[in-house]
């Protein structure tokens, strides 16, 4: 993370609460605790590795040069009191940054009280952690952070206004998540121990600043920040990064409700990027046009819908496949490992069958990240940036390829390309809303809730002004 948080939505007693747990602190020691407190929680409900959905460890990496730059040179982190901030070692060898992570005690003062009734939280004014003032929802500017965000994005956060929800059945989901994972050991407990605390801290979200319609359904304004990619985040993860069985129950029973997905997105993006540079494509042909194919291919294999897709998209995003069977440095062994509940055994088998099932897509993918670095053919270039090749996507995006290995810069180079044309059709979709009769009221990434019916032709009118020539919308339960 380059910048400063400085504005996190949160009940004002959860608030008080923080701050009194930081009042022997400096100014420059609170404010920088905060930060990783924001951050850590940010971190409970990312999507990470562009499509593997799943939990990051709490800690946030920070180095040393931009603790400088942002607290002064004077400024020691390994000062602040360990009951509240934790520390990781650094290592030069695995090039890691000391992370940092707050302590049980501060995360439970902002997850735990969502343990018990609903209604309390739901009665609080919504304040900004940092000052206690009060939160107002903003519009992602043009410029922030060093991230453009053009007119149809801002336009399209503008669309979204409120977000309907269910309490009563958010209450109960909580409720028995948490009984779930009291009951529970192991493998198991762990997971449920990431899905519960990331459930909570978008709970935490979507409670701050709700308000009861006339209809008796609760809304909450949902807040955006623009990433690099020109897909658009959800602060505090609210509706967008909770649990698929969160958003089953807080979306339970809302009238005229529906979620819309675009059909198998990064791989009909990768085909037509394929197509587009000249480059062998059988696999991904085959693959988007069999209807059937992720239910045959995972039951081949035998694993789930599910983690067949978790592992084509890590695969498209360029995962690498190595024998290496470690949860951090392997991706696609991590989703095994959780699939078999931590059977080590059957998840090295599952991990090589995979490496199987998928060797003549990983060709294909690793022959366009290499269009993508090196092709003087390629359409993304930006020839205005003559000193460093630059990438510019279908949101109007630019990347630069420097500044890291080149391994990962093809990855990320991918997901710029794939979830910045995947983000300019969804958000072109949403603000044609108006024209067309259909309510927005919560970007999923690659699909949209929304409220009414979405017509044929709007989705062929956001599909040519994005230049997308596979756009197929599926209707999808949360569950």
């Amino acid at each position: 993370m380059s910048f400063v948080i400085h504005k996190f939505p949160v009940p004002k007693a959860v608030s008080l609460a923080v701050h009194h747990e930081l009042q022997s602190l400096g100014a420059e020691q609170r404010r920088f605790v905060l930060h990783v407190l924001a951050s850590n929680i940010l971190n409970l409900n990312k999507i990470h590795d562009h499509g593997l959905q799943g939990y990051l460890d709490l800690a946030i990496e920070l180095p040393f040069q931009w603790i400088h730059e942002h607290f002064g040179r004077e400024f020691d982190a390994t000062a602040i009191d360990p009951s509240v901030l934790t520390l990781a070692r650094y290592s030069t060898v695995a090039h890691r940054c000391r992370a940092f992570r707050a302590s049980d005690r501060l995360l439970g003062l902002m997850l735990n009280g969502l343990s018990g009734d609903l209604a309390a939280v739901v009665t609080e004014p919504v304040v900004n952690l940092f000052d206690g003032e009060p939160y107002q929802v903003q519009v992602p500017a043009q410029w922030e952070h060093g991230i453009y965000s053009p007119k149809v994005i801002r336009d399209a956060v503008r669309a979204i206004d409120a977000c309907p929800f269910n309490l009563a059945s958010l209450e109960r989901h909580l409720a028995e998540l948490k009984e779930r994972f009291e009951g529970s050991s192991g493998d198991d407990r762990d997971h449920l121990e990431r899905v519960l605390r990331n459930d909570r801290a978008c709970a935490l979200r979507v409670l701050a600043g709700c308000v009861v319609q006339n209809t008796g359904v609760m809304t909450y304004e949902p807040e955006y920040r623009t990433s690099y990619t020109g897909r658009v985040v959800e602060v505090g993860g609210g509706a967008q990064s909770c649990s698929r069985a969160m958003k089953a129950a807080i979306f339970r029973n809302i009238p005229d409700l529906r979620n819309h997905d675009l059909k198998r997105a990064q791989a009909f993006i990768l085909l037509q990027e394929l197509e587009d540079a000249g480059l062998p494509r059988d696999w991904v042909e085959a693959y988007v046009h069999d209807p059937d194919a992720n239910e045959r291919r995972s039951a081949a294999l035998g694993i789930s819908k599910d983690v067949y897709k978790k592992c084509l998209y890590a695969t498209i995003m360029g995962s690498p496949h190595r024998k290496v069977y470690d949860r951090e440095k392997n991706k696609i062994f991590a989703v095994m490992l959780e699939e078999v509940r931590g059977d080590r055994r059957r998840a090295k088998e599952l991990t090589q069958d995979v490496y199987g099932a998928f060797r003549s897509l990983k060709v294909e993918v690793e022959a366009w990240h290499q269009h993508l670095m090196t092709s003087p053919k390629c359409l993304h270039v930006d020839p205005r940036w003559a000193s460093v090749r630059t990438l510019k996507n279908a949101c109007g995006q630019h990347f630069q390829l420097k500044d890291e290995r080149t391994d990962v810069l093809a990855r990320q180079a991918a997901a710029f390309i794939l979830q910045g044309q995947e983000a300019a059709f969804i958000h072109r979709l949403t603000v044609l809303g108006e024209s067309y009769g259909f309510v927005p009221v919560n970007n999923q990434h690659d699909g949209l809730v929304f409220i009414g019916s979405v017509p044929q032709a709007a989705i062929e009118q956001a599909a040519n002004s994005s230049n997308l020539r596979y756009a197929f919308l599926d209707e999808k339960p949360f569950l």
